[in-house]
């Protein structure tokens, strides 16, 4: 007995294929956002991890130097007095990539340059040589943020220190570059986020001006 089979081929319609369409363009528009918030989440966490492992450097030197900071000027960064990049002083941590946020350029560590991987995160006082044991609320003062310079002659757009409002041509911001976000590294060591527009007192207790914020990311060299 000879079987014919009746077989047909199915074929997507023009409106079926263009609902499939619609529906895949809906998902990835709700699914992007929340994948790149994811990312920048991550990167977020990392800067911090980074600023508690530098502050922890921090205090190992601040027990050689009876509790006096390292110096944070032009040409003397502190970082150079943690891990001095030219192989002479003491170094106190075997992980220079600490002193670059993963979201700013340069995003690691550059050994060949002696000042940019110091400048993701400035420091609140310029020259720090101080005894930060004398404060008496050390959970409330900053001590390094994320920053950046929006003077291009800067190497990099980074900068060492934070321009306060008693300037009055600002270049130095504290960077908020994670979803409207700075992190901060605070005197008694804990690091937290603010927002960018949550600077409303004075960031140092040696100033009694608030600091100049920029908010999102900076053009990357």
């Amino acid at each position: 007995m000879k079987i014919i089979h009746n077989l047909k081929r199915y074929f997507f319609t023009l409106i079926e294929l263009l609902a499939v369409i619609t529906i895949i363009s809906i998902l990835a528009s709700i699914l992007l956002p929340v994948l790149k918030n994811a990312r920048e989440k991550s990167k977020q966490m990392v800067c911090m991890n980074k600023l508690k492992q530098y502050h922890l450097t921090i205090g190992y030197y601040l027990n050689d130097s009876n509790s006096y900071m390292p110096p944070n000027k032009n040409g003397d960064y502190t970082p150079l007095y943690l891990y001095p990049y030219s192989g002479t002083g003491a170094t106190y941590t075997n992980n220079p990539d600490i002193f670059v946020c993963p979201d700013q350029y340069p995003f690691k560590w550059i050994k060949t340059n002696s000042s940019r991987y110091a400048e993701t995160y400035g420091g609140v006082v310029r020259n720090f040589s101080k005894d930060f044991t004398i404060t008496s609320n050390p959970s409330i003062y900053i001590l390094f943020s994320d920053t950046v310079s929006t003077n291009p002659s800067v190497d990099g757009h980074q900068r060492y220190n934070i321009a306060l409002t008693n300037t009055s041509s600002p270049e130095f911001y504290i960077h908020a570059r994670h979803l409207l976000s700075a992190n901060n590294m605070f005197i008694d060591g804990h690091v937290a986020a603010r927002k960018w527009d949550g600077y409303s007192t004075a960031p140092s207790y040696y100033y009694t001006y608030v600091p100049y914020v920029w908010p999102g990311k900076y053009n990357q060299p």
